[in-house]
């Protein structure tokens, strides 16, 4: 068998281009014997990201989905196989094979940062006739922007508060405490190891006691059996 793989066009999907429907097919180039196990049919798709000037979607995320068609049926859905990542000089269908990721009802979910550019290959293992459907939509995440207040709050707000009093002797306080707590969960946790591997060997101890006393225990007993056949052997002698 003779196997190997030329480069070919990239589909992609963005803001612009929300939603594509793509059929993976026979890589170019590939060769293969009918009835083999060897995978023939895959498709990437590039999620193309914004440009970093543009900062109105810096509250955003970009979740990518892909969904097979309707056609597929549902028992064949294990055999869908999707992969997403970066690395634009990896080839097709060429993911580790802990990154290719199967169904969740029917369903594949993954979030990417706005600002770059990804990748999902999918392929198909066996003979699967269908198409899936690759879609980004732009998730608005309000925690983002409170965050950005916040610091900004705080940012405006750190030449006042550092030059007042309590605040300084506060936060001082507050940072003791901090590293006396740190020391003593420290020593906490020392401690409960040490005692845990105390328990361990005197349990060891304890079987190796209990293993020596039944052994002696088991001798003594055979040899006051062997001791009171003797003796009837004696007394049935004379």
């Amino acid at each position: 068998m003779l196997e190997f793989i030329l480069p070919f066009e990239t589909a992609g999907v963005g803001l612009g281009n929300p939603t594509l429907d793509v059929i993976p097919s026979t890589l170019p180039g590939h060769l293969s014997s009918r009835g083999s196990k060897d995978v023939l049919l895959c498709e990437r798709v590039q999620v193309a990201g914004l440009s970093r000037l543009k900062l109105g979607h810096y509250a955003s995320s970009f979740r990518v989905t892909v969904a097979p068609s309707v056609v597929i049926p549902e028992r064949l859905h294990s055999k869908i196989l999707v992969c997403f990542h970066g690395n634009a000089s990896l080839g097709s269908c060429q993911c580790e094979k802990d990154e290719w990721k199967t169904s969740q009802k029917g369903l594949w979910n993954f979030v990417m940062s706005p600002y770059e550019d990804r990748y999902v290959d999918v392929k198909f293992i066996g003979e699967i006739s269908g198409s899936v459907t690759v879609s980004v939509e732009e998730d608005f995440q309000r925690w983002r922007l409170f965050c950005l207040a916040l610091g900004f709050f705080l940012l405006l707000l750190a030449p006042v508060v550092s030059s007042w009093v309590p605040f300084y002797y506060s936060s001082s306080m507050a940072i003791g405490i901090l590293l006396v707590i740190i020391i003593l969960l420290f020593q906490v946790f020392e401690l409960t190891y040490k005692l845990s591997w105390i328990n361990r060997k005197s349990q060891v101890r304890n079987l190796e006691g209990l293993r020596v006393w039944l052994f002696s225990y088991l001798c003594e007993e055979y040899w006051s059996a062997l001791l009171l056949k003797e003796r009837s052997e004696k007394q049935s002698f004379k």
